[in-house]
């Protein structure tokens, strides 16, 4: 039952970023933060909960599938703070007024293409040795 709630949760999580972001827009940094650590936090033990019973495994290719997993997870964590960022804004002067916001969010961006791009690559060569 957990593991079954612990995917749907990671499955909605890309949903749930773009739903807060667009539809209710920028907030205060002091109210999305800590709803951020919280998801932060239900994200990991998620993650935890599904990976628990391959971690002890001593088989490199299913330690590399988790490996891979997590890889493709945590720019999802990050990502998931544009929800209370909300859409990039339309005018300079919002792009001024919000200029740090707006670097947060070029870096969590680069990063997590960064992230994405190991995923996929550790992702090749696991189906490569397969088969």
């Amino acid at each position: 039952m957990l593991r079954t709630l612990s995917q749907l949760y990671l499955t909605l999580v890309p949903f749930l970023a773009a739903l807060l972001a667009f539809t209710i827009g920028h907030t205060s940094y002091t109210i999305y933060l800590p709803i951020w650590m919280i998801h932060v936090c239900l994200m990991l033990l998620a993650a935890w909960v599904l990976s628990s019973k391959a971690l002890p495994s001593q088989d490199e290719d299913t330690k590399q599938l988790v490996i891979c997993a997590y890889l493709f997870v945590i720019p999802w964590v990050f990502i998931a703070l544009f929800g209370g960022m909300g859409p990039p804004p339309a005018t300079a002067e919002g792009w001024v007024a919000t200029a740090i916001e707006q670097q947060v969010r070029y870096a969590i961006l680069l990063g997590s293409g960064v992230f994405f791009t190991l995923g996929f690559a550790l992702l090749r060569n696991q189906l490569k040795r397969t088969g």
